[in-house]
């Protein structure tokens, strides 16, 4: 069978994929969203793994010196940029708004985000997050150690391996929390390593039995009703073994469903990584002000409070995205511009 690893045009499906999994992304952000039943849980129990699967279709196997170096260009350069541009407007804001005295706390706060540092504590789940940014960094790292596997080992050894890992990984989250998001990286290596059995194996094209697609979505279900998600920025696998299971089969429906039809969102999926960074930023300001944004937000009708966040959401995301893309590759931009005109 094909593998799409092989092909350096643009695939609309995948583009679409990614388009719903960062779209996901921001919903699930919004505050509100538990005001809607189980709209959580669902959105929890696949849009992350579905986004490393995804990039695990594309991984390719390199030897460490050669994925850092493309890695990092890739990937670690943006959260980088995005990083930098919080702590900017963090200080302009201080210096005009508010207290100088209380600049100091804010950037030693914007600091342990974004090493994922706190000295108080060894717990992942106490740890400040620096945002759905986060991912880019997890990436980065099992990109560099998928690929270094994947170069190094058979297919039998790629999967005992990266399994072990992911189990492996998950035990030490619960006693022990690394910085720079290393434990959400290792815990991403299972889930690039399915994308890449999916890729080689096309197996979004293959056409389930009944029965095995009954079991899958009743795994998928009991996932969501539990409540129990996967939440990979915190180190939790929900149900195990289930909600692993769940993750990847519902990945493999969306992206085999998106084969069969087109949704005309693919523009969203081919700036993904901007749209993450501009989100990045939303939610770092959103939550720094959630008492006045929520004072201009009706708080009376739940479903219209959620509502009116998600719209808010996306739209300044997606916004916010674009222009990073020309502040962030200008010259790529301009050269796109040109060949609009042309």
């Amino acid at each position: 069978m094909a593998n799409i690893n092989t092909t350096k045009e643009r695939l609309p499906y995948i583009d679409s994929a990614k388009a719903i999994g960062i779209l996901l992304v921001i919903i699930g952000h919004c505050e509100s969203i538990n005001t809607i039943p189980y709209l959580r849980g669902m959105i929890y129990s696949f849009h992350m793994p579905l986004f490393f699967i995804i990039s695990g279709m594309f991984i390719r196997p390199m030897l460490f010196t050669e994925s850092i170096k493309k890695y990092f260009r890739t990937l670690l350069v943006y959260y980088i940029k995005t990083q930098l541009l919080i702590l900017f407007i963090l200080l302009i804001i201080n210096i005009y708004f508010w207290d100088i005295d209380t600049l100091g706390n804010y950037v030693f706060d914007w600091w342990k985000k974004l090493l994922f540092i706190d000295l108080t504590s060894s717990s992942v789940m106490d740890r400040p997050l620096t945002g759905p940014i986060w991912f880019l960094v997890a990436l980065f790292w099992g990109s560099i150690i998928y690929s270094y596997l994947k170069a190094k080992l058979n297919e039998l050894e790629l999967g005992i391996v990266t399994f072990g890992i992911l189990i492996t990984t998950y035990q030490v989250s619960t006693i022990l929390c690394l910085p720079l998001y290393l434990l959400q990286g290792l815990l991403s290596v299972f889930f690039l390593h399915m994308g890449g059995v999916i890729s080689k194996y096309s197996l979004f094209s293959i056409k389930l039995k009944p029965i095995c697609f009954v079991v899958l979505t009743v795994i998928w279900l009991q996932c969501v009703l539990s409540e129990e998600y996967i939440d990979l920025a915190r180190c939790q696998l929900g149900l195990g073994i289930y909600s692993v299971i769940g993750s990847v089969a519902i990945s493999i429906a969306i992206i085999s469903l998106l084969k069969r039809c087109n949704l005309y969102i693919k523009k969203i999926g081919e700036n993904t990584i901007y749209i993450l960074c501009g989100h990045s930023i939303i939610y770092y300001f959103f939550r720094l002000f959630a008492g006045q944004i929520h004072a201009f937000i009706p708080t009376d009708l739940p479903p219209t409070t959620f509502l009116i966040e998600c719209i808010l959401q996306i739209t300044f995301s997606i916004v916010i995205g674009m222009a990073l893309k020309r502040l962030y590759s200008p010259k790529s931009w301009f050269r796109h511009q040109a060949s609009i005109l042309s």
